[in-house]
Protein backbone atom coordinates (compact mmCIF):
# COMPACT_ATOMS: atom_id res chain seq x y z
CA UNK A 1 0.00 0.00 0.00
CA UNK A 2 2.84 2.38 0.80
CA UNK A 3 4.42 1.74 -2.58
CA UNK A 4 1.13 2.58 -4.33
CA UNK A 5 0.84 5.87 -2.45
CA UNK A 6 4.44 6.73 -3.28
CA UNK A 7 3.85 6.00 -6.96
CA UNK A 8 0.68 8.11 -6.96
CA UNK A 9 2.51 10.99 -5.26
CA UNK A 10 5.36 10.77 -7.77
CA UNK A 11 2.87 10.69 -10.68
CA UNK A 12 1.06 13.74 -9.30
CA UNK A 13 4.36 15.56 -8.87
CA UNK A 14 5.48 14.65 -12.40
CA UNK A 15 2.17 15.88 -13.81
CA UNK A 16 2.61 19.22 -12.04
CA UNK A 17 6.14 19.76 -13.36
CA UNK A 18 6.17 22.28 -16.15
CA UNK A 19 8.35 22.33 -19.23
CA UNK A 20 8.36 26.14 -19.39
CA UNK A 21 11.89 27.52 -19.77
CA UNK A 22 12.65 31.24 -19.56
CA UNK A 23 15.15 32.13 -22.31
CA UNK A 24 15.31 35.91 -21.74
CA UNK A 25 16.50 37.54 -19.65
CA UNK A 26 19.43 35.20 -19.24
CA UNK A 27 22.80 35.38 -17.52
CA UNK A 28 24.67 38.48 -18.67
CA UNK A 29 21.53 40.03 -20.20
CA UNK A 30 20.20 42.75 -17.91
CA UNK A 31 16.95 44.66 -17.95
CA UNK A 32 17.22 48.38 -18.67
CA UNK A 33 15.76 50.99 -16.35
CA UNK A 34 14.03 52.83 -19.19
CA UNK A 35 10.88 51.62 -20.98
CA UNK A 36 9.85 48.05 -21.71
CA UNK A 37 11.94 44.90 -21.42
CA UNK A 38 11.60 41.58 -23.24
CA UNK A 39 10.71 38.25 -21.62
CA UNK A 40 10.97 35.09 -23.78
CA UNK A 41 10.30 31.43 -23.04
CA UNK A 42 9.83 28.01 -24.54
CA UNK A 43 6.99 25.66 -23.76
CA UNK A 44 5.57 22.26 -24.65
CA UNK A 45 2.02 21.30 -25.63
CA UNK A 46 1.14 20.00 -22.16
CA UNK A 47 1.96 23.33 -20.45
CA UNK A 48 -0.64 25.83 -19.31
CA UNK A 49 -2.09 28.08 -22.02
CA UNK A 50 -1.46 31.27 -20.03
CA UNK A 51 0.46 32.51 -17.03
CA UNK A 52 1.48 35.66 -15.14
CA UNK A 53 4.95 37.27 -15.21
CA UNK A 54 6.41 38.42 -11.89
CA UNK A 55 9.60 40.32 -11.05
CA UNK A 56 11.22 38.78 -7.98
CA UNK A 57 14.22 39.65 -5.83
CA UNK A 58 13.92 36.40 -3.92
CA UNK A 59 11.62 37.81 -1.24
CA UNK A 60 7.99 36.84 -2.03
CA UNK A 61 6.75 39.94 -0.16
CA UNK A 62 8.56 42.13 -2.73
CA UNK A 63 7.27 40.35 -5.86
CA UNK A 64 5.94 42.73 -8.52
CA UNK A 65 3.36 41.49 -11.01
CA UNK A 66 4.38 42.69 -14.48
CA UNK A 67 1.84 41.06 -16.82
CA UNK A 68 -1.17 38.76 -16.37
CA UNK A 69 -2.84 36.28 -18.72
CA UNK A 70 0.17 36.00 -21.01
CA UNK A 71 -0.46 33.72 -24.01
CA UNK A 72 1.99 30.85 -23.51
CA UNK A 73 2.13 30.05 -27.23
CA UNK A 74 3.50 33.49 -28.18
CA UNK A 75 6.98 32.68 -26.81
CA UNK A 76 7.88 36.33 -26.14
CA UNK A 77 6.37 39.52 -24.77
CA UNK A 78 7.40 42.93 -23.53
CA UNK A 79 6.83 43.96 -19.95
CA UNK A 80 6.36 47.54 -18.81
CA UNK A 81 7.72 48.90 -15.52
CA UNK A 82 5.64 48.25 -12.41
CA UNK A 83 3.72 51.17 -10.91
CA UNK A 84 6.73 52.01 -8.71
CA UNK A 85 9.06 52.02 -11.74
CA UNK A 86 12.04 49.81 -12.47
CA UNK A 87 14.73 49.52 -9.79
CA UNK A 88 17.78 51.80 -10.08
CA UNK A 89 20.76 50.85 -12.30
CA UNK A 90 22.90 48.23 -10.58
CA UNK A 91 20.02 46.89 -8.48
CA UNK A 92 19.70 43.14 -8.21
CA UNK A 93 19.94 40.31 -8.49
CA UNK A 94 16.41 39.74 -9.78
CA UNK A 95 14.61 36.92 -11.53
CA UNK A 96 11.56 36.69 -13.76
CA UNK A 97 9.07 34.14 -12.51
CA UNK A 98 6.38 32.66 -14.72
CA UNK A 99 3.62 31.86 -12.23
CA UNK A 100 0.27 30.12 -12.45
CA UNK A 101 -1.95 33.23 -12.21
CA UNK A 102 -2.55 36.46 -10.28
CA UNK A 103 -4.10 34.53 -7.38
CA UNK A 104 -1.13 32.14 -7.08
CA UNK A 105 2.01 34.28 -7.39
CA UNK A 106 4.07 31.67 -5.51
CA UNK A 107 3.07 28.80 -7.84
CA UNK A 108 6.20 29.14 -10.01
CA UNK A 109 6.17 27.44 -13.41
CA UNK A 110 9.66 28.63 -14.45
CA UNK A 111 12.34 31.12 -13.42
CA UNK A 112 14.87 33.12 -15.40
CA UNK A 113 18.55 33.33 -14.63
CA UNK A 114 19.48 36.09 -12.22
CA UNK A 115 20.00 39.53 -13.74
CA UNK A 116 20.53 43.15 -12.75
CA UNK A 117 19.16 46.47 -13.94
CA UNK A 118 21.33 48.65 -16.16
CA UNK A 119 21.03 52.20 -17.43
CA UNK A 120 19.79 52.36 -21.02
CA UNK A 121 22.43 52.42 -23.75
CA UNK A 122 22.74 55.70 -25.57
CA UNK A 123 22.69 55.19 -29.31
CA UNK A 124 24.13 57.43 -31.99
CA UNK A 125 21.81 59.93 -33.59
CA UNK A 126 20.02 58.47 -36.60
CA UNK A 127 21.33 59.47 -39.98
CA UNK A 128 19.12 61.73 -42.06
CA UNK A 129 16.72 59.92 -44.32
CA UNK A 130 17.12 60.59 -47.97
CA UNK A 131 20.14 61.81 -49.87
CA UNK A 132 22.51 64.29 -48.34
CA UNK A 133 22.70 67.43 -50.45
CA UNK A 134 25.88 69.43 -50.73
CA UNK A 135 25.80 73.18 -51.28
CA UNK A 136 26.63 74.19 -54.86
CA UNK A 137 30.25 75.17 -55.54
CA UNK A 138 30.91 78.90 -55.63
CA UNK A 139 30.57 80.41 -59.06
CA UNK A 140 33.82 81.60 -60.54
CA UNK A 141 34.07 84.98 -62.16
CA UNK A 142 35.59 85.03 -65.65
CA UNK A 143 39.19 86.09 -65.73
CA UNK A 144 39.18 89.36 -67.66
CA UNK A 145 42.64 90.11 -66.51
CA UNK A 146 45.05 88.77 -69.15
CA UNK A 147 48.15 89.94 -67.32
CA UNK A 148 47.52 87.55 -64.42
CA UNK A 149 47.58 90.33 -61.85
CA UNK A 150 44.92 90.50 -59.16
CA UNK A 151 41.66 92.19 -60.07
CA UNK A 152 41.07 95.73 -58.86
CA UNK A 153 39.81 96.04 -55.31
CA UNK A 154 36.92 98.31 -54.38
CA UNK A 155 37.85 101.28 -52.26
CA UNK A 156 35.89 102.65 -49.33
CA UNK A 157 34.20 105.14 -51.68
CA UNK A 158 32.91 102.33 -53.87
CA UNK A 159 35.23 103.27 -56.74
CA UNK A 160 37.54 100.69 -58.23
CA UNK A 161 41.18 101.27 -57.40
CA UNK A 162 43.35 100.60 -60.46
CA UNK A 163 45.90 97.81 -60.14
CA UNK A 164 49.59 98.57 -59.78
CA UNK A 165 50.37 96.91 -63.12
CA UNK A 166 50.26 99.62 -65.79
CA UNK A 167 49.58 97.26 -68.74
CA UNK A 168 46.44 95.88 -67.15
CA UNK A 169 45.33 99.38 -66.30
CA UNK A 170 45.87 100.55 -69.89
CA UNK A 171 43.93 97.56 -71.26
CA UNK A 172 41.02 98.31 -68.96
CA UNK A 173 41.10 102.02 -69.90
CA UNK A 174 41.23 101.21 -73.63
CA UNK A 175 38.16 99.02 -73.25
CA UNK A 176 36.35 101.78 -71.38
CA UNK A 177 37.27 104.35 -74.05
CA UNK A 178 36.08 102.02 -76.83
CA UNK A 179 32.76 101.52 -75.04
CA UNK A 180 32.29 105.26 -74.64
CA UNK A 181 33.08 105.88 -78.30
CA UNK A 182 30.56 103.23 -79.32
CA UNK A 183 27.94 104.73 -77.02
CA UNK A 184 28.57 108.17 -78.45
CA UNK A 185 28.13 106.85 -81.99
CA UNK A 186 24.84 105.18 -81.08
CA UNK A 187 23.49 108.31 -79.41
CA UNK A 188 24.51 110.64 -82.27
Amino acid sequence: MLATRTLLALAAFAASVSAFTVTAPRTGQNFTTDGSNVVSWTTVASDRKNFTIVLSNGNPADNQQLKALVDATSGTTTVDPPSTGWPAPGAGPFQINLVQDTQNLNAILAQSSQFFFAAPKVSAAPSPSGPVTQPPPPTQQPNNNPSGSSPPAPSDSGLVTPPANGAASMGANAGLVAALVLLGAVLA
